[in-house]
C-alpha cells in the first residue's frame, strides 16, 4: 500500500471516529431537548458552546484559529447527519454560522479581524448571523433597498432586513447593502458589526432609534428580526467591500 493510500485510510478513520463522537453528542445533548426547543422557539445559548466543544463549528477553518483544519467534506458531513436525524433547524443554524459567515471572515477579513473573531466562533462564544433578506425583496439580493453611503471615514446604512438567521443569539452579523446603485448585483457590499457595537451606537445616537421586534418562528434559525429604519455608522476599517 502506498503512502497516499495509507494517508487516505488514516484520514477516513479519523472522520469515522469524529462522526461517531458527533452522533453520541447529538443523541445525548440535543435530541432529548429538541422538540421542546422547537415548541418554545428557543435554544439555550449554552448549546452553541457545547457544539463548539464538540468540534462542530467550522472544523474546516485553519488550525491557527483553534479549528481542526479538516476537509470541507467534514463540515458537510455534520449537516448531513443533523438532517438525517431530523434536526433541520439546527442544521440551518450551523450552516449559516460555520459555512457562510465564518468563510466570509476567513476569506475577506483582515488578519486582525480573523484573529479577533474566528477563534470565538469556533468555540461558539460568538454566533454568526447574516442579514440579506428584506421584507420587499425576499431572496432577490439585486432588488434589495438597504443602502450604505460613505460619510467621511464612516458608512451610514439605512434599510430593513427580515428573517435574520441566528438572530436570537447573534454576536456578529454580516449585512448586505448597496454601495453603488448603478451596478446592480455588483454594487452590493458586505458589512459586519457586533451586537455590542450596535447597542453602543444606539445608546449614543442623538436620534430616537426604532425598536427591534423579534418573532420566534423556529428554535434556532428562522427567527424573524425586522430592523425598521435601521441606521448606524461603521468605520471603514471594519467593513468588507
Amino acid at each position: 500500500m502506498g503512502t497516499a493510500d495509507q494517508f487516505k485510510m488514516a484520514e477516513n478513520e479519523d472522520i469515522t471516529l469524529f462522526r461517531d463522537m458527533l452522533l453520541r453528542c447529538l443523541e445525548k445533548e440535543v435530541i432529548p431537548h429538541y422538540d421542546q426547543w422547537e415548541k418554545e422557539g428557543w435554544m439555550p445559548k449554552e448549546t452553541w458552546l457545547m457544539l463548539g466543544a464538540a468540534g462542530m463549528l467550522g472544523p474546516d477553518m485553519p488550525e491557527e484559529f483553534g479549528a481542526a483544519g479538516a476537509p470541507f467534506e467534514v463540515a458537510l458531513m455534520i449537516l448531513e447527519e443533523t438532517c438525517r436525524l431530523n434536526l433541520h433547524s439546527l442544521s440551518t443554524a450551523l450552516n449559516v454560522h460555520a459555512n457562510i459567515v465564518m468563510p466570509y471572515i476567513n476569506n475577506l477579513g483582515t488578519a486582525e479581524q480573523k484573529a479577533q473573531w474566528l477563534p470565538r466562533m469556533v468555540t461558539g462564544e460568538i454566533v454568526g448571523s447574516i442579514g440579506m433578506t428584506e421584507p420587499g425583496a425576499g431572496s432577490d439580493l439585486a432588488g434589495m433597498r438597504t443602502n450604505a453611503v460613505r460619510d467621511c471615514d464612516e458608512w451610514v446604512i439605512n434599510g430593513s432586513k427580515t428573517f435574520i438567521t441566528n438572530g436570537l443569539h447573534c454576536g456578529l452579523i454580516v449585512l448586505a447593502a448597496k454601495t453603488d446603485t448603478t451596478k446592480g448585483a455588483k454594487g452590493i457590499s458586505l458589512f459586519w458589526w457586533t451586537a455590542a457595537c450596535l447597542a453602543s451606537r444606539k445608546a449614543r445616537a442623538s436620534r430616537k432609534w426604532a425598536s427591534i421586534p423579534t418573532t420566534r418562528r423556529s428554535c434556532f434559525s428562522t427567527t424573524c428580526a425586522c430592523l425598521p429604519t435601521l441606521c448606524w455608522a461603521k468605520k471603514t476599517r471594519a467593513s468588507f467591500t
